[in-house]
């Protein structure tokens, strides 16, 4: 017969009903023990979650002290129900989205528990259906998914004033948007501290952009579908390339400009887009950018714009690609690396290339077609027919920019002897063993001569 505490079969559940309850923080043998076990606690979330959990407690302890409540609520306290539901209001009248609000709840919770409490809300039964309730009270539409008419895409464009920064970076950074397809988290973070502040593993940095063979290729990395990255190849970002267009569709033109504008900063991991001050550009300054250049364009209203979002652009973007060059082809676009060449012929990544000049020229043209969930009222009423005001922007209206610094010339002799020969490629005065590092070398030349480190 076993002995007294044993259970018979030996399953958890027949182990844990003859005793009462227990906790791993409660009866370590040691001090040194104890702290041990809330160590491995705390360190078993990643570095979003934990910024979650730090900004959950900024709203936290304020809301505490005002209201005379513990900031650690005691275990199985008969109040906690009604504190987490206060709480929760709290962070609803500060206008928070119910995700976020839903998230601050988490790391509240999480937050009591690195500490060694239980959760506030163990137990608590009608959590769930009073969040259901809270969630229809406060409902709120997200950011609108409106294509954006590629005709006020264009007229905005044509509206830039090249010698004032903001424009030029918006110019950049919406024709960026249109050409890749990116989904709108990527460029630029939502804060510059707590929880969606800059990540270097999603956002838009340096050294994620680079020129290659004559083209742009911008570099994407994890995205909110996919925090850990799993869709990456061996953990690299993936590369997107981008032909270039003419006129004020051409996304080579924009970055030069911007770049010869852009505050000066060697760190390359540091945020792409940037304000005034060197610091990074968040989400609501381009939204709001792009949204002041729309209202440039003549018959653009504030009501107008309040319906688009940078999401459209990405939703222009696909549409256009694939009325271009066909669905396949703009799909394509969505997971290209620039190591795929030997996966994809080379009649594909010309395709690619192409894509830009003539998903311009198409949805100028002939249009783009009105999308499910566009608004009844059309925001130009009129498309565009003529391309000529994409190829050649009037003068006029804008300062010329500095003449664009052209790409060194690559030479090349053969060395060596009768039995052994090999060709030595030169660059600038220098040497190189292959034609891949003289254009590499050239590509660094480049961007150096508009006054941006590549180190």
């Amino acid at each position: 017969m076993p002995f007294q505490g044993r259970s018979l079969g030996g399953s958890l559940k027949q182990r844990t009903s003859f005793h009462p309850p227990a906790s791993v923080y409660v009866g370590a043998v040691t001090p040194e023990y104890e702290a041990a076990i809330l160590q491995c606690t705390a360190n078993r979330f990643s570095v979003s979650s934990e910024s979650t959990i730090k900004t959950a407690v900024s709203h936290w302890e304020p809301f505490a002290v005002e209201h005379g409540i513990p900031t650690f609520i005691p275990n199985g306290d008969p109040n906690r129900g009604g504190i987490a539901a206060s709480f929760a209001i709290f962070l609803a009248k500060k206008k928070l989205a119910y995700g976020t609000i839903q998230g601050y709840i988490w790391g509240w919770e999480q937050h009591h528990m690195n500490r060694g409490h239980h959760s506030p809300l163990d137990n608590v039964q009608d959590w769930a259906r009073w969040m259901r309730a809270l969630e229809v009270q406060i409902y709120t539409p997200s950011e609108p998914t409106e294509m954006v008419p590629f005709q006020l895409l264009v007229r905005s464009l044509l509206c830039v004033d090249r010698a004032i920064f903001w424009m030029v970076r918006t110019a950049c950074a919406m024709l960026m948007l249109f050409y890749t397809m990116s989904r709108s988290e990527y460029p630029v973070p939502k804060t510059h501290d707590g929880q969606n502040n800059f990540d270097p593993e999603q956002h838009c940095r340096q050294c994620d952009l680079r020129a290659c063979n004559g083209y742009i290729e911008w570099a994407f990395g994890k995205i909110k579908q996919d925090r850990l990255g799993k869709r990456l190849k061996g953990g690299k970002r993936e590369w997107k390339p981008v032909g270039n267009a003419t006129g004020v569709m051409s996304m080579v033109f924009w970055v030069d400009l911007y770049l010869q504008m852009r505050p000066k900063n060697d760190d390359m991991e540091s945020a792409f887009f940037v304000r005034e001050d060197g610091t990074p550009l968040l989400y609501h300054d381009l939204l709001e950018d792009m949204r002041k250049l729309f209202l440039l364009v003549d018959g653009v209203t504030e009501q107008n714009v309040k319906r688009l979002g940078l999401h459209g652009l990405r939703v222009l973007g696909y549409n256009a690609g694939k009325a271009a060059m066909g669905e396949e082809v703009a799909a394509l676009q969505g997971g290209w690396f620039s190591d795929c060449h030997t996966t994809y012929s080379r009649e594909t990544l010309n395709s690619i290339l192409a894509m830009a000049q003539q998903m311009a020229t198409k949805a100028a043209t002939a249009g783009v077609p009105k999308q499910p969930m566009d608004g009844d009222e059309p925001i130009l009423p009129d498309l565009f027919s003529d391309t000529t005001q994409i190829i050649t922007p009037p003068a006029v209206q804008q300062t010329q920019p500095p003449a664009r610094p052209t790409l060194p010339e690559i030479t090349s002799e053969r060395r060596g002897t009768e039995s052994k020969r090999y060709r030595v490629y030169f660059v600038e005065g220098r040497s190189y063993r292959s034609l891949k590092q003289a254009k590499l070398a050239c590509s660094t030349h480049y961007f150096a001569s508009l006054g941006y480190s590549l180190k």
